[in-house]
């Protein structure tokens, strides 16, 4: 599923969560990097499994991001950010 010189952009066929859960388990990736304007940190703990078996495989992520990313008070009140090694 590799998109080359294409904008992710959560629409059906370009869902961000999908396509990073694809690249995250490819073996032959050992480097990720992505630009955005902003990221969502509470929404990275739909791909926790994913990112700690990245991780401990030696991989590498990247990111540059426009905004600094934010916790809001709703995601502060999610059962999201419980567990103790969110983020």
């Amino acid at each position: 599923m590799f998109i080359q010189n294409t904008l992710i952009d959560n629409s059906e066929k370009f869902m961000l969560s999908e396509y990073l859960r694809e690249m995250l388990g490819k073996e032959e990736y050992h480097r990720l990097r992505i630009a955005t304007g902003f990221w969502d940190l509470a929404g990275m703990k739909v791909l926790q499994n994913e990112l700690e078996s990245y991780f401990e495989r030696g991989g590498i992520l990247e990111l540059l991001i426009g905004q600094e990313p934010q916790l809001r008070s709703y995601q502060m009140r999610s059962d999201l950010t419980k567990e103790e090694k969110f983020p």
